[in-house]
């Protein structure tokens, strides 16, 4: 239930409460055939059995959160796009988070997601899930300082990852700015603000068209982190 929750793909708002509800317990009814009795934790009550439970809902939800965060890296990388592009008031409703977004990083968001699909990432998180249930006994996860600093390294790879993916289109508009405040000083009866701002436009959705591929790098790169950081999850919460 933590990872349908949380995780992307699994947890968009578009799909309705029960379909969610349904897939968790479909998961949960597959991987529990295949849990053996030296798996489970053995509860003395009513009391640790819940809190098992517990520890089960946040074990899947701080996998699924921490892996949301890699995806929020793109649409940093959207939102600064559509800042510099000027797009940033041309918002539209996003119904995966029903927020006001700009065009720019819903579109990267979405882009994003179908090549997670297409490269089969949300297979490695169900087996990396799976295989967490082999090192860390249902109701035995330990949550240490590990997980925290683990959580902040992912929220600051959101800025690092989202610059690295925006960085030709920044890098063009200030170009841009630079090359009309040159013109603004050699010509001052040029209004260089009507004219920038289509200019600004058509540079920047001339560079993101080229520079497009680096969304397809980027995704399988997080891809591959998600391999990583799953299983460093799992290792940090056995208490390796």
């Amino acid at each position: 239930m933590g990872i349908v929750t949380f995780a992307p793909a699994f947890s968009a708002r578009a799909v309705p409460a029960t379909v969610r509800i349904y897939l968790a317990l479909a998961l949960a009814a597959v991987m529990g055939a295949q849990i053996s009795a030296g798996q489970v934790v053995h509860c003395s009550g009513p009391g640790s059995y819940v809190m098992a439970i517990f520890a089960e809902l946040a074990f899947g939800a701080v996998i699924g959160f921490g892996l949301s965060l890699l995806f929020e890296a793109v649409r940093f990388a959207g939102e600064a796009l559509d800042m510099q592009i000027g797009l940033s008031q041309a918002t539209a409703l996003d119904p995966a988070t029903e927020n006001q977004t700009a065009i720019i990083s819903r579109t990267y968001y979405f882009m994003a997601l179908v090549i997670f699909l297409q490269l089969d990432g949300h297979h490695w998180l169900l087996a990396g899930l799976n295989r967490s249930f082999e090192l860390i006994p249902i109701g035995a996860a330990t949550y240490q300082a590990g997980v925290a600093k683990l959580m902040i390294n992912l929220v600051g790879s959101i800025f690092s990852v989202g610059l690295r993916l925006a960085a030709p289109v920044m890098a063009a508009i200030f170009l841009t700015d630079l090359a009309f405040g040159f013109i603004a000083r050699v010509v001052p009866q040029m209004n260089v603000f009507l004219v920038g701002i289509p200019a600004k436009l058509l540079v920047g959705l001339a560079v993101l068209s080229v520079s497009a591929p680096l969304l397809l790098y980027t995704v399988i790169q997080l891809v591959s982190d998600l391999k990583h950081y799953v299983g460093l999850f799992v290792r940090l919460m056995a208490g390796a």
